[in-house]
This record gives structure tokens, sequence and C-alpha cells, in this order.
């Protein structure tokens, strides 16, 4: 599939010596029905390459050939892009596995950037291939014996179930033992043996004896039974606590480990029995 080029970028592209790079950009498109799900922007490039008002950031991916042929098969090719910290990891859960997905694929030239769009490629990812290291996207035209066919991924390390107190994750908060105000100095929350960690977010709920406290907030450890509430100001609340009032995690990335944080491995819907670490999504 050529690609086509402006007059600029034909000049461009026949000089010897250049300035300007060849740039491949990719767009992962979640499906147009699923509109909390925000694209991403990809630049196999070593700096942020804006193109069309949207920033595309570096990132190490890999493209291979276009494999055609000349019995009748639909053409097609596979992009691997790295992921070690895993930031593509919610992007795959959001989309169920990149269910319905496209991705774009077209190459821009950084010396003329704002020259009409050269021809874009949209594919439909058919399967994606996924280890600890990078994800594989093989792409093509959609096929009825690649359509999926379970209702749910398998995933070793990683829930599927939304966070939250309702059915099924059905996480239950924690009773909150003490609240102490003391002048000027940060709300004091008493839990024992609590796993809260500092900078981690949680949601005070139900507390009827101090007016307005109520709310989220990012939390510094205090202690093996204390953590306190950052942001805050004791002073700027009144009253005295006698009982009542629930704390819980505000979000959980759903990984095992967030689940036992949260008292709630008996409801972890991933499969850390898979004999392999890698997870294919069909």
């Amino acid at each position: 599939m050529p690609q086509t080029l402006t007059l600029n970028q034909i000049a461009e592209k026949n000089k010897q010596h250049t300035a300007n790079r060849w740039v491949v950009l990719l767009v992962l498109r979640p499906p147009a029905t699923l509109t909390s799900v925000d694209p991403i922007y990809l630049a196999r490039s070593n700096t942020t390459v804006t193109y069309d008002g949207n920033d595309y950031v570096p990132f190490n991916f890999s493209p291979s050939k276009l494999s055609e042929s000349s019995e009748g098969d639909f053409p097609g090719m596979s992009v691997t892009i790295n992921n070690p910290a895993h930031i593509l990891d919610s992007f795959l859960e959001d989309t169920d596995g990149c269910d319905r997905c496209t991705l774009d694929y077209f190459v821009v030239n950084t010396g003329y950037l704002s020259d009409a769009p050269p021809n874009i490629y949209v594919w439909d990812i058919e399967s994606i291939d996924q280890n600890d290291e990078a994800i594989g996207f093989n792409l093509g035209m959609p096929s009825a014996l690649r359509r999926k066919c379970l209702d749910e991924s398998y995933r070793s390390r990683t829930c599927q179930f939304s966070y939250g107190t309702d059915y099924p994750c059905h996480v239950t908060p924690y009773t909150i033992e003490n609240i102490t105000l003391t002048g000027t100095d940060p709300v004091l929350i008493t839990l024992t043996a609590h796993t809260f960690e500092t900078d981690d977010v949680a949601t005070i709920a139900a507390v009827t004896d101090i007016a307005n406290l109520n709310g989220s907030y990012n939390v510094t450890d205090v202690g093996a039974n204390t953590f306190s509430l950052q942001g805050t100001d004791s002073s700027d609340f009144s009253g005295t606590f006698s009982s009542g009032g629930t704390v819980k995690f505000t979000i959980c990335n759903g990984t095992i480990n967030e689940c036992i944080a949260r008292n709630n491995i008996g409801r972890f819907k991933g499969f850390p029995g898979l004999r392999s670490r890698t997870v294919k999504y069909l």
C-alpha cells in the first residue's frame, strides 16, 4: 500500500540530507460506542510529535511487513508495541481485550506536519498476543472465524470486575475506629492494621459526628493503626467522634495485590493458576 505524499513531502523524500524525520504514527481507537475510553496516540520517535491537534507520545513499536497473496486471502500485518510498564493495560481492560477496536497507521514528516493528512490506513484489530514485555496486535480485515466467542477474557493477574461496593466486586468498607482533630494538624483516622500507604486515595463516608468530613482524600501512612488525610486542617472541622463512619480505597487497579490490600481476595476475578504468563485474546 503506497503512501500518498504532498508535493512538499515528495521533495523532502528526495533530499539526500535533511534535518527533518519521517515518523510512523499509530492511533489505538476504541469502538465508537465506547465513548468513555479515549484513543491512544503513539509515535515511533524519541520525542513527542504534535499532529492534527493530538500529541503522539514516544513509544517503541515494530510493524511487520504487509502479508498479501494471490489466493484471495485478506491482507494483514502485525504491530508489536513494547509495554514493560503496562501503560496500555488499562486500555485493554476498558475495551475488553481490544474487542472491536481499530488501529490507524500512517507516516508523517516532521518538517511538514501542517500539510494535508497523508493516507491513513485503518486496520481492524483481529487479536492480540500479550506478555510481560510487549503486546502484539494482529491486524487485518474482519473475519467470522476470529470473532470473540467467550463472554470474557482470561487474565492471570488482573481482576475483571469493576471496583466498588456493588455486586460482583462488592468490596466491604472498613469501619472507622476513631477520628482525631488536633489544632491545625491533618485529620487523623484510626483503623487497626490498616493497609493504606502514603498517597493512596481513601473515601470517607457515613461520618455524622464531624460535619463535612465525608469525601475522598489522599492519605499519609502515619503508623500501623493510623493515617492522616492530606490537605486537611483539623481546625476546619468541629465535633467529637463517638462512632460510625466507614473508609475504603477509592480506586483499585485490579491486581491481585491490591485485592488483598482491600481485604477482598475472595472475590478476585482473575486466574492466577494459568500455567503460562502469556494471555492470548481471540
